[in-house]
Order: structure tokens, then C-alpha cells, then sequence
């Protein structure tokens, strides 16, 4: 009986786990002029950009990439939610990793996931070229050359980044009746090894 009652308590709290994994995943929605895609900010101290690219084409079986930022509007939706996201201020210099990056023979940038590249919001004097990366700074308190949200061409070894923006067309959390079809498939099993024995 008390095997029971562990792994129907078990089953039960990774079916609450499982439909709460959604909660750092915003959507910019198509009713507040969006785009209609969801946005991840993941704060990991010092990761590079090929590593933060490779993190995100990893998780939710590949359905993301590194966050685009086509206009002002959707600038302004991705800091709003770093500033929500952020449990303390951030020092100075700090950025998270966006998804542009530049051709190594012409200097030209694009977005990775071939997206447009139209519309840029550089820092001033920015980008320096030589760099092939594209972060976005994060300053609560504007510097003496640029401001939150402004952008800064970095290489990939920079260690002042403090994470990345990840985008997904797609919400790419399953719905939370697959984490109950899960909970009942497996209280099932049990059931039926139960009567077996």
C-alpha cells in the first residue's frame, strides 16, 4: 500500500511539474501587436554565443533559436521582459546574447535564423567591427554610450555575457494533457503489474 501511495504522489507532482514548465516562456501575442511568438530569457553567466546557440537548437527538441529583434516594438517587448525576468540589477557592461551574426568576409550582419536583417538598434559607435556577434546590452541606467536595449557586436569568447534571449515560433511546452496522459499511462502500468503478481 505504501508503494501505492509513493508513486501515485510521484506521478501526480510530475504532472504539476510538467504543466507548469511554461512559466518562463512568454509570448509577445498578436493582440498587443506582436508576433505571436514566445520568448525565453536564460540567465547562464559567461556562455559564449556558439554555446548559447547550441543550448537553444537543443531544448524543446529544437523548435528555438536565438531571439531576433526586427523592430523597435519587439526590442522594447524582449528588454521589458529581461527587466521581469532579472532577480537583481545587473552590473555594468553586462549582455545577453541575441541571434545576429556577421559574415566573416564581408563584415555584413543577418539574423542566424535567416530572418530579415533590417532594422538594427546599434549603440553609439557600434558595431566595431572585427567582432562577429550580436548581444544585447542591459543597463538599468544608461552608460556614457549606449542605453538598455542597445546593441553591441562582441566576439564569442566575450565573458561578460550573462545569458541569452531564446524564440520559439511555436509555444514549445506540450500541453498540459500530455503530462496527464503520461500520469495515467504510468498508473496504469503499475495497475497492471499489480494484477500480474
Amino acid at each position: 500500500m505504501k508503494m501505492r501511495i509513493n508513486v501515485f504522489v510521484g506521478v501526480l507532482s510530475l504532472m504539476i511539474l510538467c504543466s507548469t514548465a511554461s512559466a518562463d516562456l512568454v509570448q509577445w501575442t498578436t493582440g498587443d501587436g506582436g508576433n505571436g511568438h514566445w520568448y525565453e530569457v536564460v540567465f547562464e553567466d559567461a556562455i559564449s554565443w556558439t554555446d548559447a546557440d547550441d543550448d537553444v537548437s537543443l531544448s524543446y527538441n529544437g523548435t528555438g533559436y536565438l531571439a531576433t529583434s526586427l523592430s523597435a516594438e519587439e526590442n522594447a517587448f524582449i528588454l521589458g521582459e529581461i527587466y521581469a525576468a532579472a532577480s537583481s540589477a545587473f552590473n555594468p557592461g553586462q549582455s545577453l546574447w541575441l541571434g545576429g551574426v556577421s559574415d566573416e568576409l564581408t563584415g555584413d550582419f543577418s539574423w542566424d535564423n535567416g530572418d530579415t536583417w533590417s532594422w538594427t538598434n546599434w549603440a553609439d559607435g557600434e558595431p566595431t567591427g572585427g567582432d562577429t556577434y550580436v548581444a544585447m546590452q542591459m543597463l538599468f541606467t544608461p552608460d556614457s554610450d549606449s542605453d538598455p536595449g542597445d546593441w553591441r557586436d562582441r566576439d564569442n569568447s566575450w565573458t561578460h555575457s550573462i545569458g541569452y534571449i531564446a524564440e520559439y515560433e511555436d509555444n514549445p511546452v506540450p500541453i498540459p494533457g500530455a503530462a496527464w496522459l503520461l500520469g495515467s499511462g504510468l498508473i496504469g502500468l503499475f495497475g497492471y503489474r499489480r494484477l500480474k503478481k
